[in-house]
């Protein structure tokens, strides 16, 4: 049998809006949500969720907004961004998230990495590869517990919405 390939819409998520990431200009025009039912109606097998929360008040209100989402969609949500302890990727699994991504460039996403697979299960958690000095470390990332790598090498747009340092 033939391997296949799935499609995975992504969005960015900031005070309940999709943030499109498309050439580099983020756009806040249509309401998380109804982004998120467009790409369930319009054939992705997945929806990737950049938390772009610049706080912890509103972290939860997009961890609503996910919740919400997971709520009234067919398609999984992936969701990563906004993590700084082990207690944010519980709150994307509780909150409907069937997996959760980790940015390989972020230390203290590699750092957690780990125990969020021995916690979580590792077949719920992914990493983010931005770079190609990441792509040099994917077999790290494996053995520490990632089940699978979501690539995304347009360096420059992940630098401008604080995703790379």
């Amino acid at each position: 049998m033939a391997k296949m390939k799935r499609l995975a819409a992504g969005i960015g998520c900031r005070n309940g809006m999709a943030v499109k990431l498309t050439e580099g200009h983020p756009s806040t025009e249509q309401p998380f949500l109804s982004y998120a039912l467009e790409c369930n109606d319009t054939g992705a097998d997945a929806l990737l969720v950049l938390d772009l929360a610049e706080s912890d008040q509103e972290h939860e209100k997009n961890i609503g907004q996910i919740k919400e989402a997971g709520r009234l969609l067919d398609i999984p949500i992936v969701a990563g961004g906004y993590i700084k302890r082990l207690e944010d990727i519980k709150k994307y699994l509780y909150a409907g998230a069937r997996s959760v991504f980790l940015h390989a460039g972020d230390p203290v996403h590699v750092g957690l990495l780990k125990e969020a697979a021995d916690r979580f299960g590792r077949e719920k958690i992914h990493m983010l590869i931005t770079g190609s000095e990441q792509l040099k470390r994917v077999p790290e990332f494996f053995e520490l517990g990632a089940s699978r790598m979501i690539l995304d090498l347009d360096e420059a747009r992940m630098r401008r919405t604080g995703c790379m340092e």
